[in-house]
């Protein structure tokens, strides 16, 4: 099964749960279970990170919406590229410092949507780009932080129950990462459900 149709089943089981608001943010996963200690002793460099990038609802159940994955180290825009390009209109899209780039908030703007994040501190008064400026002038902290914090909530979610990756070839860990997402979305979802039938259990027992 290719990366496509992973992609489309995890459209398809998202496809009555869109938000306006997401977040994106990047981490590293260890693709290698050999002992860092090992390798040390027989002098072997440590493989490379799987690097993620996620792009996630901001609010409950906090589903993964899209992603990208592969072995290298990329910046986290030149990784968010893809994702930005693929999201539909009137979405506002929390980020950290590290996405303050004039051409990907332009990219947001050119599709509907808005890339809201904090400008890089600089020893210019005012920084270089019309939507950077105006994100400069216009950034609201609480606002920010509110649309923010989830994606890390999102990333610990994702991770917690230990993400292991056990494919050798690099295609198939990409794959295989896939599979996972698609699988703690729909976790997600199930307690969701289940949280809401135990509310319903509550307003329609007798009493």
């Amino acid at each position: 099964i290719g990366l496509t149709l992973i992609r489309v089943l995890n459209k398809f089981a998202l496809r009555e749960k869109r938000a306006n608001r997401l977040a994106i943010d990047s981490t590293g996963i260890d693709a290698n279970h050999a002992s860092k200690h090992y390798e040390k002793r027989i002098g072997r460099d440590h493989r490379k990170y799987l690097k993620l990038s996620i792009l996630g609802q901001v609010e409950k159940p906090y589903l993964i919406e899209d992603f990208a994955c592969e072995l290298s180290h990329i910046s986290d825009v030149r990784q968010a590229k893809p994702l930005i390009r693929r999201i539909r209109k009137n979405k506002i899209v929390f980020a950290d410092k590290a996405y303050d780039c004039e051409w990907l908030m332009k990219m947001c703007e050119d599709r509907g949507s808005k890339l809201y994040c904090p400008i890089r501190k600089s020893s210019r008064n005012r920084p270089k780009g019309w939507l950077r400026r105006r994100m400069f002038d216009n950034f609201d902290k609480k606002f920010y932080n509110k649309g923010r914090n989830p994606i890390e909530l999102m990333m610990f979610l994702l991770k917690h129950q230990g993400l292991v990756i056990r494919s050798k070839k690099v295609s198939n860990q990409i794959k295989e990462m896939a599979w996972k997402i698609l699988a703690y979305n729909i976790e997600r979802m199930a307690k969701a459900l289940q949280f809401l039938l135990r509310v319903i259990r509550l307003w329609t027992a007798p009493t």
